[in-house]
């Protein structure tokens, strides 16, 4: 790892106390703009800027363009839930708009060679990622956009691009694989085919484009999950699959689930359907990739920031026998939640608490047991990983 973002470990922390409230806002007092805000941008969004912040300057082999910018873009982003819950929207929405034309500024000039295809993805990632705080900011200050076109760039277009791009860099890498780059060139090209199909039926407010839109979008997602299959089909060396790897794929039948259902809430407009939508989407498949990507991410940071020099190793901070437990927790937990979100109240509030025991578990191997580590003051035994 060449370059360390130290502003992206306060990133992830904060995108997941996000995803908690947004969780319980969504919970006890039914809010769903409030949720949705909070939960879109204040989790999704915040994770994606530390994330980028670290990957985009080690795909490029070169420091992140004035790495100081990074806290004043962090600060910005950090500061949206605070500023929602005090009342402060307008300024929250302002501030996080500062806070990622900052952010995108210094991914694009620090990005130099666009060839790969994982810089691809996530350069048109963090392109949707502005669009969709700027047309946030119109639809509330103006009305000129809908809301839920903001949303759906952020979700289909930014999210979808980033996990796309990042898991086939990942999944290959940590299989020792090779990518067939035509493929994934021909995927690259027909999901931005896709997501303007889908973005421009939002706009056009058309319910049946929607539908088409969204069927777009379900066919790409198919096509490369069955890219990743053929990966695991025509491996030269079968092997244990690394644990990483394991929590990417056991999301995506979240994202199939959620792009069937929302489907369905582009013609049939029940809250419980939305409502489901946004469980199995931002709630189930986001969250779920999100722990993936920070449980590699997190001890590889604090690792070459902190560990290194203290005799650690990178499976010290964090180890696949962890991860592998987590996700034998956390899978059945997520379908609890599903379940008790759905039913009558009060038994719904029970949801909360199952989702939490989620998050807990996740920030007991990352996290915390990076903290122990270093409280405790020893060398580490593992082995790097």
């Amino acid at each position: 790892m060449f370059y360390v973002s130290k502003v992206s470990p306060f990133l992830f922390g904060v995108g997941l106390l996000n995803l908690l409230l947004s969780v319980g806002i969504k919970t006890y007092s039914g809010d769903i703009y409030l949720s949705s805000l909070i939960g879109a941008y204040g989790f999704l969004g915040t994770i994606l800027v530390g994330a980028m912040y670290q990957i985009v300057p080690n795909s490029q082999n070169r420091k992140l363009i004035i790495p100081s910018a990074s806290y004043v873009s962090g600060a910005l982003i950090g500061s949206f839930s605070p500023l929602l819950l005090l009342g402060f929207t307008p300024l929250a929405l302002v501030l996080y708009l500062a806070g990622t034309v900052f952010f995108y500024v210094q991914v694009l000039f620090t990005i130099r060679n666009w060839l790969p295809i994982t810089v691809k993805f996530l350069g048109v990632s963090a392109t949707y990622l502005l669009l969709s705080i700027s047309l946030l900011n119109l639809s509330h200050f103006t009305g000129a956009f809908p809301f839920q076109l903001a949303i759906h760039t952020l979700t289909v277009g930014s999210m979808l691009n980033a996990v796309y791009g990042v898991e086939m860099a990942w999944i290959p890498m940590l299989m020792m694989e090779t990518l067939p780059i035509r493929r994934a060139t021909k995927l690259f090209w027909a999901k931005q085919v896709s997501t303007l199909i889908f973005l421009g039926s939002f706009y056009a407010s058309n319910s049946y484009l929607i539908a088409l839109g969204g069927l777009a979008e379900l066919a790409v997602a198919l096509a490369f999950i069955y890219l990743m299959y053929t990966l695991f089909k025509n491996r030269r060396m079968p092997s244990q699959v690394p644990p990483v790897i394991k929590v990417f794929l056991s999301a995506f039948p979240f994202l199939l689930g959620g792009m069937i259902v929302g489907l369905l809430s582009a013609n049939v407009r029940y809250p419980q359907i939305l409502s489901l939508h946004m469980n199995l989407v931002l709630f189930s498949f986001v969250a779920i990739t999100v722990f993936g990507g920070v449980a590699h991410l997190m001890p590889r940071i604090l690792w070459n920031w902190i560990f290194k020099e203290k005799g650690f190793t990178i499976a010290d901070i964090v180890s696949d026998r962890e991860i592998n437990k987590f996700l034998e927790i956390a899978l059945p937990l997520m379908v609890v939640f599903l379940a008790v979100d759905v039913a009558p109240y009060p038994l719904k509030l029970a949801s909360f608490f199952v989702y939490l025991a989620v998050v807990l578990a996740f920030l007991k191997i990352t996290f915390l047991s990076a903290v122990k580590k270093l409280t405790e003051g020893k060398d580490g035994k593992g082995k790097e990983a």
